[in-house]
């Protein structure tokens, strides 16, 4: 399993591609390209690596970490995982946008909500879902597993926990 991170948007939000090295498939963890730019870059790198984006992930849903799911899940066709507990935040993700001179655009719907202790699987690599409310109450943390081994770091928003 392999990981890169790219920084977007005037937040200065952190977007993680992770894939499984056997596979090419990834996942794409806070879509936050706000830019024809930003998306070109994210688009370069997963081209460039012939990764396969099978799902677009959140870690939580303020804007700033949503603004390029529109883009995504376009792109490569693929379904948007949020946390329970968040669609509230996406709802109103238009709002939260505009009190900081962003527009959204559309704000696509929500594929399925992710429950605590469930996996996200690709290639034959996956990630655990762990609930951790408190920055929103739908937060969550990924932690990756590959070939049955735990990986040692941890998504949950911010950069990964080592």
């Amino acid at each position: 399993m392999q990981v890169e991170r790219f920084i977007f948007n005037s937040f200065q939000e952190n977007t993680y591609v992770v894939w499984d090295e056997k596979s090419g498939e990834c996942v794409i963890i806070d879509a936050g390209n706000y830019n024809h730019a930003e998306g070109g870059t994210l688009v370069d790198f997963i081209e460039q690596k012939g990764l396969k984006p099978v799902v677009a992930v959140n870690t939580h849903g303020h804007v700033d970490h949503i603004l390029g799911v529109d883009f995504v899940m376009k792109k490569w066709g693929i379904p948007w995982f949020v946390g329970v507990g968040d669609e509230f935040l996406v709802k109103s993700a238009a709002n939260q946008g505009a009190t900081f001179g962003l527009s959204m655009g559309k704000i696509p719907d929500i594929s399925h909500e992710l429950p605590d202790g469930d996996n996200i699987y690709f290639g034959g690599s996956s990630l655990r879902v762990i609930s951790t409310p408190g920055h929103t109450p739908g937060h969550r943390a990924y932690l990756p597993f590959w070939r049955g081994r735990e990986r040692q770091e941890t998504f949950h928003g911010r950069h990964p926990v080592p």
